[in-house]
């Protein structure tokens, strides 16, 4: 009987030996689906808006910690003045700023050339969306690990470079953020990404599930996007000029024309023919107005040769 109970005693331990071990295994598979995503970003965007919606003003060491996150740091960096991102995330969030954050929005509709037009409101739409929708982005933060989003942006994207110039998957940071960049790290806008959630209907996933998809694939060409400019933009074999040169603009367009798209090749174009993009009424309007700006284009270039 001893004998027995000894052997049931050994066989108890075995069991959630095994176990524990399945677990920890299962969990670190998770967790290692997407490991070079990080969220600091996210992580201290909440303690800077929790301030400024007491009608508060967060102090210098709040707002150094969030920009100092790699996302942000790299905006900052590449693009964006930290005081101007600081200004539009105050109007956003204070209650006592809102005629200041109308007053902004509406000298954008006057501002000569597109981005600022575009990206004032867009930002502040952003900014609003994430604050109603907090649960969503917190939950969407905790998601990725139940899901290979970068194993199947890395297959999408070989389709488009050669596996020697694919090195490492690169590093993601999540923002808060109205768009995406291909930088190093990539930059991803989380609230964007829960949006683009939001707008996919159920007759669109069982559209992708009829094709052999699921959910997740206009992510998983978004992520491809965004990694097939952070990977071609390392090989560029020249160097952008100065923004004060004459053909800073000219030559800026034209790399544009390659690397989006190409880019647009892995997740707009295919899911547009797939009857699932979010871009749907933009892209045709804008096809219908590609003869007269390829003419413009070509006129604009016929000119520089001809003096």
């Amino acid at each position: 009987v001893g004998q027995t109970v000894s052997k049931g005693k050994k066989m108890k331990k075995l069991y959630f030996a095994v176990v524990i071990v399945f677990c920890a295994t299962l969990c670190f598979s998770q967790e290692s689906l997407n490991p070079s995503f990080e969220f600091s970003g996210i992580d201290e965007f909440w303690d800077v808006v929790d301030t400024l919606k007491k009608d508060l003003d967060p102090s210098q060491a709040q707002w150094d910690k969030l920009f100092s996150t790699p996302g942000y740091a790299v905006l900052i960096k590449r693009e964006f003045k930290k005081e101007k991102l600081q200004q539009f995330i105050t109007c956003a969030y204070k209650p006592s700023l809102q005629e200041e954050k109308a007053q902004l929005i509406e000298k954008s509709k006057d501002i000569k050339g597109w981005f600022w037009k575009w990206f004032t409101p867009s930002y502040f739409k952003a900014l609003e969306y994430t604050d109603v929708n907090r649960a969503k982005v917190i939950a969407k933060r905790n998601s990725f690990n139940t899901f290979p989003y970068t194993q199947q942006a890395i297959t999408e994207l070989l389709k488009f470079l050669p596996e020697d110039q694919v090195t490492n998957p690169p590093q993601v940071s999540f923002i808060v953020f109205n768009d995406s960049r291909g930088y190093t790290p990539v930059v991803m806008g989380l609230n964007d990404m829960v949006a683009g959630d939001d707008e996919l209907t159920d007759e669109q996933v069982a559209k992708l599930k009829d094709l052999g998809f699921n959910r997740y694939r206009p992510q998983v060409l978004y992520f491809a996007h965004e990694f097939f400019h952070h990977f071609r933009d390392q090989k560029l074999e020249f160097k952008m000029p100065e923004n004060n040169r004459l053909d800073s603009q000219l030559i800026w367009n034209i790399n544009q024309i390659e690397n989006e798209g190409i880019a647009d090749l892995i997740n707009v174009s295919p899911l547009y023919k797939l009857g699932v993009s979010k871009y749907k009424d933009r892209i045709d309007k804008e096809q219908k107005l590609v003869p007269e700006q390829i003419k413009g284009f070509s006129d604009v270039l016929a000119g520089i040769y001809s003096n």
